[in-house]
């Protein structure tokens, strides 16, 4: 996995950030909504959104721009996965050899 990074929103503010399919966003104080990118289901747009209460876990399904929006005062943590998770393993399988 990725750093994870925290940040802190106040009431009504929101973030917007490109995250890739199983980014864990979690909600440390406070609660926040999560809006994935829209996806098309036949000839219609659809939103998935996703509300997050204190210690609440969530896993982005379908890459793309996301918005974490506060509720009231909210720290939410947030980590990308690695790029290249095979490459990872090659590398932590050899090196131990």
């Amino acid at each position: 996995m990725g750093t994870p990074t925290r940040t802190r929103l106040i009431v009504g503010q929101a973030l917007r950030l490109h995250a890739d399919s199983g980014t864990n966003i979690l909600a440390t104080e406070g609660s926040i909504s999560i809006t994935e990118a829209p996806i098309w289901l036949s000839d219609q747009f659809l939103h998935h959104s996703t509300t997050l209460r204190e210690s609440e876990l969530y896993v982005v399904q379908a890459s793309g721009w996301i918005t974490v929006s506060a509720h009231g005062p909210a720290e939410v943590w947030y980590q990308q996965p690695d790029p290249y998770p095979f490459a990872a393993l090659l590398a932590r399988l050899f090196s131990s050899a």
